[in-house]
């Protein structure tokens, strides 16, 4: 079954970020988003929030406390998330800022066929009358945490459907968030741990893509 990826986003946290720099000028200029890449909508920048999303499914939003670097389409392909590549073009702009830790959140769905017609709900949760309730039988959702050494790896699976190609559709839907917090006092090596964690997201994905399999296997 095919992994689609549907979003993907990294948010790096930080203590007395300033979100009145977020705006398409600075984005443009310092080469954190692409020149090319228009603005799709209505910026807004305040010392509170900030916001500016550009066309192709690309959004940078900024609160005082982070700044995120999101993009979404129906099938993403490693080649074309960029988010990261804007994150890090970021950190690099603005390396004065006390980032403290960092998500790399992918979002996926796997379309249900045949084999999966259950679900959640016919894998990992025991039958009983409460299945039904006045003739609508309800979806199910799980979340499992994995505490690895260098990161802690959220997993989220839920039932719903998705628009293809073919019209809407049945699916399982997964979402991640790999959180490493970043240890460092030295700005300098706190700057650099930031930046070998972006430049590692490729493996992150593809432990993501290993875990939706995993959760689809027989036991």
């Amino acid at each position: 079954m095919r992994v689609q990826i549907s979003g993907f986003s990294v948010v790096v946290l930080a203590h007395a970020n300033n979100p009145t720099i977020i705006n398409p000028d600075f984005l443009h200029y310092n080469g954190i988003v692409d020149r090319d890449r228009q603005v799709g909508g209505q910026a807004v920048s305040t010392p509170a929030f900030s916001q500016v999303a550009f066309q192709g499914g690309l959004i940078v939003t900024a609160d005082p406390d982070r700044v995120a670097f999101e993009q979404s389409g129906t099938s993403l392909e490693m080649t074309d998330i960029v988010c990261v590549d804007a994150a890090r073009a970021y950190v690099k702009t603005v390396p004065h800022v006390p980032y403290r830790a960092v998500g790399l959140n992918p979002k996926a769905y796997v379309v249900r066929g045949n084999s999966m017609q259950g679900g959640v709900s016919e894998g990992l949760i025991s039958k009983g009358a409460w299945m039904t309730y006045r003739a609508t039988t309800p979806t199910f959702a799980m979340k499992a945490t994995y505490e690895l050494h260098d990161r802690r790896m959220t997993l989220d699976i839920s039932e719903g459907r998705v628009n293809e190609a073919g019209g809407e559709t049945s699916a399982m839907i997964y979402q991640s968030n790999i959180h490493r917090d970043i240890a460092e006092t030295n700005q300098q090596m706190r700057i650099s741990s930031l930046l070998s964690i972006l430049d590692s997201w490729k493996n992150d994905l593809s432990d993501f893509r290993e875990l939706v399999k995993k959760s689809l296997s027989p036991k």
